[in-house]
Parts: structure tokens; sequence; C-alpha cells
């Protein structure tokens, strides 16, 4: 169950022009983007929304998604939403004005939302995921970096044999190189490049169950300069790796083949 506004608005708002609640029967409504993001929720679905105060329920078919950034929002005509609420046609709890309403008393007001506090907002959230961001992505670079050490250094253990065996035959370090470690590296490096869509495929759709606990909504978005960054930075590990490797085959020597003979 998830906490939800819902705005009745009146016929002749000039601040929700764009929201056209006027055609709505009592059992359609129009939800917010965020919503239907966070929801999965499409046009033609029916929800059923429930006030926990009256403990009545109601039952709404969605007709219309519409871009509404200030979050979750259910929309309805202030006379249909009022008629819900048990309250007369004219009843109203939430006030939109471009400037500071005058000779209104404190009792009534619960929350003043202005822009310069929802930019506030923004901020401070921005400032306190930034070293999270930052220790994430660090803490998966490395590890990416370690996976691919260990890959690697696997393939060369679990070859020894073979490498010391190709010295032997006059094969030479550049040669050997490129049967383990170029092969090994080119893989991961296409890996890394066709699989990146459908890591972003899979991750969009687990994304709004991730945030099932918040009441807001953070869009998934990655932009191709972020996922240009995550290629260059495979690609340098993989290369910065087997640069590393490259030592470690020069030092297995043709013995290790006399030593293993049946």
């Amino acid at each position: 169950m998830l906490p939800v506004n819902v705005l009745g608005i009146c016929s002749d708002s000039k601040y929700l022009q764009n929201i056209d609640v006027a055609s709505l029967s009592k059992d359609e409504i129009i939800i917010s983007d965020i919503m239907a993001a966070k929801l999965g929720i499409h046009t033609g679905d029916t929800i059923e929304i429930s006030n926990k105060l009256t403990l009545h329920t109601w039952n709404a078919k969605v007709v219309k998604i519409v871009g509404f950034e200030l979050g979750v929002y259910v929309f309805s005509s202030q006379e249909t939403l009022n008629g819900y609420l048990g309250k007369t046609g004219d009843y109203y709890n939430t006030v939109f004005s471009d400037g500071e309403i005058q000779n209104i008393d404190d009792r009534f007001i619960s929350t003043v939302v202005t822009k310069e506090k929802v930019a506030d907002s923004a901020k401070q959230m921005k400032t306190l995921m930034a070293s999270l961001i930052v220790m994430l992505t660090a803490v998966g670079i490395i590890c990416y970096i370690i996976v691919m050490f260990m890959l690697t250094k696997m393939v060369i253990d679990k070859n020894a044999l073979n490498i010391s065996l190709l010295k032997v035959f006059g094969y030479r370090n550049k040669e050997v190189n490129k049967l383990y470690l170029s092969q090994t590296q080119w893989i991961i490096i296409l890996s890394v490049i066709l699989f990146l869509p459908l890591q972003y495929f899979l991750i969009g759709k687990i994304w709004p169950g991730m945030l099932n606990s918040m009441s807001g909504y953070f869009y998934f978005r990655v932009t191709p300069l972020v996922l240009a960054i995550i290629v260059v930075l495979g690609t340098a590990t993989c290369l910065i790796t087997n640069a590393i490797h490259v030592k470690h085959v020069r030092k297995i020597d043709m013995t290790e083949a006399l030593k293993n003979r049946e």
C-alpha cells in the first residue's frame, strides 16, 4: 500500500490547466507520471484508493497519465472528491498561489510548499547522497578489478603446463600471450559492451521495487556518457590486468613441462 495525494481540481483552476478533469466521470481519475512509474500503472488500469480516516474505498479507472513532478498524485474534480469525503461541493483544504497568502489564520495552515523549499530539499539530498555515490562507485571499481585479476590468473594457472610446453616447442612469450591473455581480454571487453543494454533493461525493471519503501521516486536514467565511461573503465581495467599477468606468463619456465611429465 502506497500513500498518495488525491487532489480535487476546481473547474476554473489557472495552475493546473493541463489537467482536464471536467470530462471525468465519478469513477475516473488522472494520475501523475511519478505514480505510474512507481507502481507500474498504465492507462485503462483500475486502482483502489482507501481513506484511512473514513475507511471508505474508491475504485477508479485511470484514463490519463500527466507529467507532475511534485510526487505521487491522483487528480479528480473537486466535486467528485468532496462527494467521497462527505464534504460540500465548494470544500477545499489546499490552496495554490503565486504569492504569499495574507490574512489567514495559522490554525488552517498545515504545510507551505515553495520553490525555494523544494530546491533546498533537493540540494540537501544531493549533498547527503554524494559521498554514498562516490563510495559505491569506488567499491564497484575495486571489486571489478579483483574479479578481472582473479579470472585471468585462474586461466594462466590452469594452463601453466600447456604454456610451459609451448615454450619448449619454441613459442615466444608474445605468442603465448596472444593465445591465452588476448583471447580472454577480447571476450571480457565484448561481454561488457554487449551486456550493457541487458543490464540497463533489467535494472530499469527492478528499479521501482527498490524504491517501494520511499514515498518519493527517482527516475532511472543512464546517459550515453556514463555508458561510455563504463566501457572505457572496463576496457582499461582489463588491459591493466593483462599487463600485470604478462609478467606472470614470463615467469613460467620450460622446466614446468619436464617436472609434470607422465
